[in-house]
């Protein structure tokens, strides 16, 4: 079998499009049926029903499986060469949430492009559970992020530190909502640590329970007996210091996010960190990769510069008192 035509039947067998296939891979429609085609007189199989709409047989998918797994095992093989020949040159496929991205990722990659002009780093961002997901599929060299040990069996991790989640309220919202004299306590009491159950009149913005920081505030009220007002809910953390600064919610972010949008924050914002029964709580950042997968010397490279750089923004005390002046009203 010509691993030509069986890369253009993945490729299609993830799109399940033939037109769009045929356009990300700048072929024609009828080149990328061909090779289909090929691939099918092969295995004496047909592998995708095209009507109503473009599916895969069980044959097709069984196919995929094995398809993946003989490009998943040629990767491995080129980067085993490559680290027998010392090469330093190739290709790392890193998987990052976003926030996480932006606060270590620049100053990785400008320190490693100072040791590997040649490689190219190529990151995928999503959320944790979809990086989790490829990881087991063995498509990324690696990922950052908040695993649940034991969710695939696959998979090896290494926990690299525990990221403190802080609560983000500004002032506007803590005067709009309790006495001026009730918000100065709230505000010197949670300085060293913000219990969730002594700011249950406020409205909040809360990522869902598919959001793993989501999920660990939301058992944070639940162990607090209290029930969060939620205003505004996503699968994403991206809107919640936003939200902040124009006091509409207070909000719970991670210290790696919190790296990104300190500068931004509006004045009146205070930031504490978040604690439960007078325990900060923390969500744990761990490496994670196929355990399968061979690391050659320009990964591991990469992944030692991960570990330095979290480590550098685990040690920032990035807590917050606004001072702005009680509101009158």
């Amino acid at each position: 079998m010509e691993l030509e035509s069986l890369n253009y039947f993945m490729e299609t067998a993830k799109s399940l499009s033939i037109t769009e296939t045929s356009e990300r891979l700048f072929i024609s429609q009828q080149t990328l049926s061909n090779h289909i085609r090929r691939v099918e007189d092969y295995y004496s199989a047909r592998l995708f029903n095209r009507q109503p709409r473009l599916q895969l047989t069980a044959a097709g998918q069984e196919v995929l499986k094995y398809a993946e797994a003989i490009f998943s095992d040629e990767k491995r093989l080129f980067a085993v060469l490559a680290d027998l020949g010392n090469s330093d040159s190739g290709l790392i496929t890193i998987g990052v949430t976003s926030p996480r991205c932006n606060a270590y990722l620049p100053q990785v990659l400008e320190k490693y492009n100072a040791l590997y002009p040649k490689v190219l780093v190529s990151t995928i961002e999503s959320t944790n559970n979809e990086l989790e997901r490829l990881v087991q599929k063995n498509q990324l060299d690696f990922a950052v992020g908040a695993y649940i040990e034991g969710t695939y069996p696959n998979i090896q991790s290494h926990s690299t530190h525990e990221d403190p989640i802080y609560f983000c309220v500004s002032d506007r919202l803590l005067y709009k909502y309790y006495t001026p004299d009730e918000a100065k306590f709230l505000k010197e009491n949670s300085l060293k640590g913000a219990d969730v159950s002594n700011f249950s009149r406020i409205p909040f913005m809360i990522p869902t329970i598919q959001n793993r920081l989501g999920e660990r505030v939301m058992q944070c009220f639940q162990a607090a007996r209290c029930t969060p007002d939620i205003h505004y809910t996503s699968k994403h953390t991206t809107m919640i210091i936003p939200l902040c600064n124009r006091g509409l919610a207070a909000g719970f972010t991670s210290h790696m996010n919190l790296c990104n949008w300190l500068p931004q924050l509006a004045e009146d914002v205070n930031v504490f960190p978040l604690c439960q029964n007078g325990t900060p709580v923390t969500t744990s950042i761990t490496l994670i990769y196929h355990k399968q997968r061979y690391l050659n010397h320009f990964v591991k490279a990469f992944i030692q510069l991960t570990v330095e750089a979290l480590d550098t923004l685990e040690h920032q005390d990035l807590s917050r008192l606004s001072m702005s002046p009680p509101q009158q009203g």
